[in-house]
């Protein structure tokens, strides 16, 4: 199987139905492989950072990280205002970068670019993303993709980006025989503590006179907007979403109180 195949059909498998494309000539072999798997489809948007922003709000609505798919050099960096978003906003993505081939790549930083659009991507992207790494052998792609979507999803979610050069994506690989990623390594939680802090706030909320609640965007994370929307009924008090919980607590709701923050009304 190709590297580009292998890397459709797992995220495919994963569960990502949808994927956010430009074609160029450094992802030809990955937008290739959508036409060898019925589980997922790409959706081929007219600029990189319109799909970023596309992928931010499938990953919202689907609660599984997004993927987008772009070519080396401007394609790749039309995706960093995207990704920036991802990664203040914390919304779990995967950016996938197509490179020149591997042995057209610049030896040292003396010489700026060798291959056409060649571009170091992941130094570009480092400081707004969880993770970010050039895929240099074939053999590392099984590990790399799992490691991509521990990082996008474990404790604070953010975006990850995977550069492949054009040799890697057209390699052959054995997939029985690909290692993949120990994620053992998860955000821990000191349970007593939480206990102790929600106790607290529900001792704070019984003995307030007005009180209202201030939703943000981990609410959506925790998956608990159906749940927080029930207790806004119960409780019978206002209130007040942030920027990034508009569509969480809309205008309509019945305990809407109104935005607050940078965005909030008059």
């Amino acid at each position: 199987m190709k590297v580009a195949d292998y890397i459709v059909k797992y995220l495919a498998d994963y569960g990502v139905d949808d994927m956010f494309v430009v074609y160029g000539a450094a992802n030809g072999d990955l937008i290739d492989a959508f036409v060898r798997t019925d589980n997922t489809r790409y959706i081929s948007v007219i600029h990189e950072q319109g799909g970023g922003f596309a992928a931010e709000g499938w990953a919202k609505i689907k609660g599984i990280p997004s993927v987008s798919m772009a070519t080396s050099g401007p394609g790749g960096m039309n995706f960093v205002t995207p990704i920036g978003n991802f990664f203040y906003d914390s919304i779990p993505g995967i950016f996938i970068t197509g490179q020149i081939n591997s042995r057209f790549m610049r030896p040292d930083e003396s010489i700026r670019q060798i291959g056409f659009q060649e571009t170091d991507i992941v130094s570009i992207v480092k400081p707004i993303t969880k993770y970010a790494t050039l895929i240099e052998k074939p053999e590392d792609v099984k590990y790399e993709l799992e490691k991509a979507i521990h990082m996008a999803t474990e404790g604070r979610p953010g975006p990850v980006l995977l550069d492949i050069p054009l040799n890697i994506q057209k390699a052959e690989i054995d997939v029985d025989t690909l290692i993949g990623y120990d994620g053992d390594i998860k955000t821990k939680f000191d349970e007593d503590i939480i206990n102790e802090q929600i106790d607290t706030f529900l001792e704070d909320l019984k003995n307030s006179e007005r009180p209202c609640l201030m939703i943000g965007n981990g609410v959506r994370l925790s998956g608990a907007v159906d749940e927080l929307l029930e207790l806004g009924k119960e409780l019978k008090i206002p209130m007040f979403p942030t920027w990034n919980a508009l569509d969480i607590v809309c205008s309509d709701y019945e305990y809407y109180g109104g935005r607050i923050g940078t965005y909030g009304g008059a």
